[in-house]
């Protein structure tokens, strides 16, 4: 019942312009709590006659109260309940509307960003270096969720922005990062759990982007050859390890007849540290892998690619298991 108190002299002291003047009004309760309110500025169409209310007045007020003009809240900051500071409740808000919105949390609206996915006509991905992936055609798919409307769409490449949303690649030496950006404007306000607007979280208008990639691989040989210096066509033929470092670990090699083992990759990742199997490491020299370099090598897409081929200097009459290169 204090509480109940609490809430009533809070309704009393919500300011107005043009409100009437209660004279001195008791208002007695439960354990004969009694609170007194002079010259408290109100704007109800019920006006308090009594000089003591029960709990029945009280609900009575409740259900058929209604303020005349507005009501503009001023309780310092913060909220009471789903009251906020600065909320104005419009003439013809009933009381009952009011003391319900204070004793009620508001739950503010969930406000969804918008998402974008970028896609492309050429699959994003890794390539063998210099591939030529021909006309880029670009698209791009918003989802405006609780966002505004889109006002703008703009493609990239590496950061350039495009005139349209394609371009062109002859030949692919360096990764490729394509991107769009999608201006939006800012989204409608959405009602809380009291069906009120409310704009806490709402979506301003802004920017969003997304982007992928082209990356360049490179091709690493593995393979055997009849004499100690494989040709390139012997290269060509061997088995491929896809990817960005000459690193290798596990590697079985199978041997027709007496054949050298090679393993060829791109120069520009360094020498070997070590070659080892199972049965210990191999020298590197001309006692174990030797060496030597193709500065002319054209991969399978015609790409110059120098590399770097060592050769075990043994000729192998079986398959050799378990080849670590570092």
């Amino acid at each position: 019942m204090k509480k109940l108190s609490v809430i009533i002299s809070f309704f009393f002291f919500l300011h107005t312009t043009n409100a009437q003047i209660l004279d001195t009004t008791k208002i007695n309760v439960r354990q004969n709590l009694n609170y007194q309110f002079k010259g408290l500025r109100v704007d109800t169409a019920v006006m308090v006659g009594k000089e003591n209310m029960n709990e029945t007045d009280l609900v009575n007020i409740k259900k058929n109260g209604n303020i005349k003009t507005p009501i503009t809240v001023n309780i310092g900051g913060g909220n009471i309940g789903g009251i906020n500071d600065g909320q104005v409740f419009t003439a013809g808000t009933s009381i009952e509307t009011i003391l319900n919105a204070m004793l009620t949390k508001v739950i503010h609206p969930n406000y969804n960003m918008p998402t974008v996915v970028i896609s492309t006509n050429v699959p994003f991905g890794t390539y063998e270096i210099g591939t030529a992936l021909g006309t880029i055609s670009l698209s791009s798919t918003f989802t405006q969720n609780d966002a505004g409307s889109l006002t703008a769409t703009t493609y990239y490449n590496n950061g350039t922005a495009l005139g349209g949303n394609s371009f062109l690649i002859n030949s692919l030496t360096s990764t490729v990062t394509v991107s769009v950006n999608k201006a939006y404007n800012t989204g409608a306000c959405k009602l809380n759990n009291l069906n009120n607007t409310d704009c806490y979280g709402q979506i301003t208008a802004g920017n969003i982007s997304a982007a992928n990639n082209y990356y360049i691989g490179y091709s690493y040989y593995i393979g055997t050859c009849a004499a100690p210096t494989p040709t390139d066509a012997e290269i060509k033929a061997a088995v491929v390890a896809f990817g960005s470092s000459k690193n290798k670990s596990n590697v079985n090699v199978s041997v027709s007849g007496n054949q050298y083992i090679f393993y060829a990759y791109p120069s520009t990742q360094g020498n070997l540290t070590r070659v080892y199997n199972t049965l210990g490491d191999f020298t590197l020299d001309t006692n174990g892998w030797l060496l030597t370099t193709r500065a002319g090598f054209n991969n399978a897409v015609g790409y110059n690619v120098p590399l770097n081929v060592y050769v075990l200097q043994s000729p192998q009459s079986g398959n050799v298991n378990g080849l670590n290169f570092q």
